[in-house]
C-alpha cells in the first residue's frame, strides 16, 4: 500500500494480513494454531524467516527506494 502518512495504512496492512493468516489457519484446520505476522521496515530482516501463508511478511514504514540493492537482490531475480 502506499499514500500519505497518517491515513490508516499500518492497521489496514496488518487487519488484512491478521485476516489472510486466520483464513490459511481455518481452511488447514490447525485450530491449536494462533494467527500472527511479521513487519519490519528493511527487507533484509525477512532473511532469517521467510513469510507463509500461515504467518505473512509485512513490509512496514520502509522506502523501497532506500533498500540496498544487494538486500532486494534476495527477493527480485536480477535477471528478469
Amino acid at each position: 500500500m502506499g499514500g500519505l502518512s497518517g491515513i490508516g495504512k499500518s492497521h489496514a496492512s496488518k487487519t488484512v494480513g491478521f485476516a489472510i493468516a486466520a483464513h490459511e489457519i481455518d481452511n488447514a484446520g490447525l485450530s491449536d494454531m494462533v494467527p500472527s505476522l511479521r513487519t519490519a521496515k528493511y527487507m533484509d530482516h525477512f532473511r532469517g524467516e521467510m513469510g507463509t501463508r500461515f504467518k505473512p511478511c509485512i513490509f512496514h514504514d520502509g522506502v523501497m527506494a532506500k533498500q540496498d540493492s544487494t538486500t532486494l537482490k534476495f527477493f527480485l531475480d536480477p535477471s528478469e
